[in-house]
C-alpha cells in the first residue's frame, strides 16, 4: 500500500544478462574492464536510491549490495565536471551565434540539448555528492530540489531573439555556479 504521492518504478531485466553480469562481478571484471563497469553504472546508480527484490531472493540481493558498494555509477569526477563545462561553453557560444544569425530553432533546440541538460546532470552531481537524494534526467526535480535551484535550472526560451539571449545568459550563470559548487577554482568561466 502506498501513501499518497508514492510512486514505484519497475526495472525488468533479462535474467540471462543479469546472470553474466553477475558472473562480470564475481570474477572482479568490474574492476579491470572499464566496459564491464560501464555496463554496470545504471544498475549501481538505480539502486542506491533505494531497492527491493522482488524475485530471485538472497543470491540476487547480495550480487545488488555488490554492485551498489563496488561500482561507481553513473558520476562525474572532477576532471569529468571540467570536461563537461567545457562542453557547454562551446554550445553556449554556439547558441549566442545562432541567435546573432536569426537561427532561433537551431538555438533553442541546443539551448534544451546540451545547455539544460548539462545543468540537470552538474545539479544531479552536485545532490550527489551533498548525500541529497537525486534522480537522473531531472525526474521528480520538482519536488526535491530547493526553490532556488529549481529557478536556477528551468528556463523560458519562446522563439525570439531576446528570450533566446536571455535563456542562453541563465543556463550560463547557472553552469558556473554549479561548476564553481562541484570544484571551486579549479575551473573558471573564460569569457568576461
Amino acid at each position: 500500500m502506498f501513501s499518497p504521492g508514492q510512486e514505484l518504478d519497475v526495472v525488468v531485466v533479462p535474467a540471462a544478462k543479469l546472470r553474466v553480469a553477475r558472473v562480470a562481478v564475481s570474477l572482479g571484471l568490474h574492476r579491470k574492464v572499464p566496459a564491464v563497469a560501464r555496463a554496470l553504472n545504471e544498475m549501481a546508480t538505480v539502486l542506491r536510491s533505494g531497492h527491493r527484490v522482488l524475485k530471485g531472493g538472497r543470491g540476487w540481493a547480495s550480487f545488488y549490495a555488490q554492485v551498489i558498494g563496488e561500482v561507481r555509477g553513473t558520476r562525474l569526477d572532477d576532471e569529468e565536471v571540467r570536461a563537461v563545462a567545457e562542453e557547454f561553453l562551446c554550445d553556449w557560444w554556439w547558441v549566442k551565434q545562432k541567435v546573432a544569425r536569426g537561427e532561433l530553432i537551431a538555438a533553442q533546440r541546443v539551448l534544451h540539448r546540451s545547455l539544460v541538460e548539462i545543468n540537470f546532470r552538474l545539479l544531479h552531481e552536485r545532490r550527489l555528492r551533498a548525500g541529497d537524494v537525486s534522480f537522473r534526467e531531472a525526474r521528480r526535480v520538482e519536488r526535491i530540489v530547493t526553490p532556488a535551484q529549481l529557478a536556477g535550472i528551468s528556463i523560458e526560451s519562446r522563439l525570439d531573439a531576446v528570450a533566446l539571449e536571455a535563456a542562453a545568459e541563465k543556463c550560463a550563470a547557472t553552469c558556473r555556479e554549479l561548476v564553481h559548487g562541484l570544484i571551486g577554482d579549479a575551473w573558471r568561466w573564460p569569457i568576461a
